[in-house]
């Protein structure tokens, strides 16, 4: 059981440093698995973001959409093929 332990404390860290990126650097991991046609890491990273309050490294729906498309499936969508800029913002996703 101390591995099961170990593997959950690590994907807290994971979650925890991923959270704490900024926008850009979040979406240019998230787009890099779409490009590298890894989905199921994509959904594992879109699980992260989206349980978690924007105030504390979420992203919302709508900047994920923007990003990635309706269906968050186009890795271009928002950026014509280039990675984001690391100082990217969505308003929806500056916390108050």
């Amino acid at each position: 059981h101390l591995s099961n332990l170990r593997t959950v404390m690590e994907m807290n860290d994971f979650n925890a440093w991923f959270l704490s990126c900024n926008l850009g650097h979040k979406l240019n991991i998230m787009r890099d698995a779409l490009v590298e046609g890894r989905p199921g890491i994509f959904m594992s990273l879109l699980d992260i973001v989206l349980e978690a309050p924007i105030s504390q490294g979420g992203i919302s729906t709508e900047t994920l959409q923007k990003a990635f498309g309706a269906d968050l499936t186009n890795p271009n969508k928002f950026t014509n093929g280039e990675r984001f800029k690391l100082g990217e913002t969505f308003a929806a996703d500056v916390p108050a």
